[in-house]
């Protein structure tokens, strides 16, 4: 009792909930033999100088009480200072011990030392594995011969170039900590079942790896069935996937529809919509209010609403061009004499020495 109550009292002080105090006590009982002024707090302090706050103190110490077991000398600051030899600043490692701390109980020649090795020998740079360990630092915590080798050799079997593979890890290294039997084989079947061939599959993953990482019933049939839904094909739809994987990762409420609408409000028929869409995806990543509206603001300076939707309906990829293209080309054109719907929907496409000689020629 005479531990028990000051230990259990100390760690509602620290912020902790009883149901939290009661979780350490049940997996961790050890923790309450240990001296809240030689060994707790102490590490609170140095958990508080690494750049932790309060707040951020009491959820490691409830996520992780096994940490406070740990040495400062022998465990704590080595690990820190081999983080900012990786090349970690002080804020970034404040991050990655708040978001997981048990990084700091990993060991740094069982553990750290030859994960970082693989991920170089896989082809990543110093700048790369050093992103990947401050944005997923439990990465650190996979096993290379049970986790992450046979993650890769799936990869490559799949068509996935050396190359390629470095490329996927550096840029979705949580792809390597999903099941290839529950999550990756299953992505990859829905899509060839969606039309897609083997080598489309294998673009598709080296280009937007984070689309093995959708849930199929939550993010990828919904869309489907939301283009489908618009008017389009089952070809259509297989073809957006093969070239615009990164559709399925935009909400249906919060991007989708919006987005449809605005095109609707534009005066664009369903019909034309999905003509849109099958011609020019990337429109549905875009901001309406950042994007969109300054262009369509623009074209409405020199255009009425009918032959703006005309335009947009008949050459979808307009909007998909950058604010400044289109206010440079569409004034050259009005300077020449030259403005109309049908001459902006050509010269939008001139790569910039046509356009250029071009209208040097015309002056």
């Amino acid at each position: 009792d005479e531990n028990l109550k000051p230990t259990v009292q100390w760690l509602k002080d620290l912020g902790l909930s009883e149901l939290q105090v009661a979780k350490i006590v049940a997996s961790k009982p050890q923790f309450l033999g240990c001296s809240i002024e030689e060994n707790l707090k102490p590490k609170v302090k140095w958990l508080k100088n690494l750049g932790l706050s309060d707040i951020q103190v009491a959820k490691v110490v409830a996520s992780s009480p096994s940490l406070l077991g740990c040495s400062v000398e022998q465990n704590l600051r080595p690990t820190v200072q081999w983080l900012l030899d990786l090349g970690l600043s002080h804020s970034q490692i404040a991050k990655v011990i708040a978001a997981h701390p048990q990084l700091l109980t990993y060991s740094i020649d069982e553990n750290l030392k030859p994960t970082v090795q693989w991920l170089k020998d896989l082809g990543l740079s110093e700048l790369q594995v050093a992103k990947i360990v401050a944005s997923k630092p439990q990465f650190l915590g996979c096993s290379i011969e049970e986790n992450l080798k046979p993650k890769v050799k799936w990869l490559k079997n799949l068509g996935l170039s050396d190359i390629q593979v470095a490329k996927v890890v550096a840029s979705s290294p949580s792809l390597l900590g999903c099941s290839v039997e529950q999550n990756l084989r299953p992505t990859v079947q829905w899509l060839l079942d969606l039309g897609l061939s083997h080598s489309q599959i294998a673009k598709v993953i080296a280009a937007h790896p984070q689309l093995l990482t959708y849930s199929i019933d939550e993010n990828l049939k919904p869309t489907v069935q939301w283009l489908q839904g618009l008017g389009l094909s089952d070809l259509q739809v297989a073809k957006l996937a093969a070239s615009f994987p990164q559709l399925f990762g935009c909400s249906i409420e919060r991007n989708l529809t919006p987005k449809a609408q605005w095109l609707r409000d534009l005066g664009l028929s369903d019909l034309q919509i999905s003509h849109v869409i099958a011609s020019a995806p990337s429109l549905l990543s875009m901001s309406i209010d950042k994007n969109l509206s300054p262009k369509l603001k623009l074209l409405q300076g020199h255009f009425a609403s009918e032959e703006i939707s005309s335009v947009v309906a008949k050459f979808p990829p307009l909007l998909t061009y950058s604010l400044e293209r289109l206010r440079f080309r569409t004034f050259t054109l009005l300077k020449a004499g030259q403005l109309s719907g049908s001459s902006l929907r050509s010269v939008m496409s001139y790569t910039e020495e046509r356009f250029y000689t071009r209208f040097s020629a015309s002056r």
